[in-house]
């Protein structure tokens, strides 16, 4: 979907920020709706279809967490949800642990959050096409995990609702990369093709997300 065609619900418990962005949004958006806490957005979620969902964390009568647990718990599509936030020590693995498409920090330039927005909206298969025809030769990466469990419970990883966030000590350089994960002890690898770029990104580590296939580990 287009960003252009896009119903966008704006979730923020203070008035002055949720009519700026209203403004600022309007000339990009098919349609914007307004609510100042989570149970107010459920209200305007029961009255609208709403493509994508833009919210603070942390926010009186019922936060940002709770609301997309109540998102997750419902039936049906759900709308994909982005974070936006001052204050919350929410990390990125955290939140995609959730089930959001991306946590970024306040105050954020109007195009980052565009460009997430579209990101947010985009089929996965199509987010890292190349660009204007340009070709570019992906880093290769690959890196073993005792297991999936072990990852997960050491928290190396998280799984959201449109691939996986991964934290790596080392940097990556920006740009497409072809990465190989094996779980050694599940025999399994996943691999695929991801762009390292985006607001994200954190001083120290890499967390990239990425739409991947699961296939048997090459017994060889």
């Amino acid at each position: 979907m287009q960003l252009e065609q896009a119903s966008v619900l704006l979730v923020d418990d203070e008035p002055a920020l949720l009519d700026v962005m209203r403004e600022l949004f309007g000339d990009f958006v098919a349609q914007v709706f307004c609510a100042g806490h989570g149970a107010e957005a459920l209200q305007v979620m029961a009255a609208h279809r709403i493509d994508l969902i833009v919210t603070d964390v942390l926010m009186p009568v019922m936060d940002g967490v709770a609301l997309i647990k109540k998102i997750n718990e419902a039936h049906g599509e759900r709308p994909p949800v982005i974070f936006i936030t001052g204050f919350s020590q929410l990390s990125l693995r955290e939140a995609q642990d959730l089930g959001a498409q991306a946590i970024l920090e306040k105050p954020i330039a109007q195009e980052d959050l565009l460009q997430e927005m579209r990101r947010s909206l985009t089929d996965p298969d199509e987010l890292w096409q190349e660009r204007d025809g340009a070709t570019v030769t992906p880093t290769k990466l690959t890196t073993s995990f005792e297991s999936l469990d072990a990852a997960l419970r050491e928290k190396r990883i998280a799984f959201g609702r449109r691939g996986f966030c991964i934290e790596l000590m080392s940097s990556l350089q920006e740009g497409p990369i072809n990465f190989t994960l094996d779980f050694k002890a599940d025999q399994q690898v996943i691999s695929g093709q991801e762009q390292c770029a985006g607001p994200h990104l954190r001083t120290g580590r890499q967390a990239w997300r990425s739409h991947t296939s699961m296939m048997p580990a090459d017994d060889g």
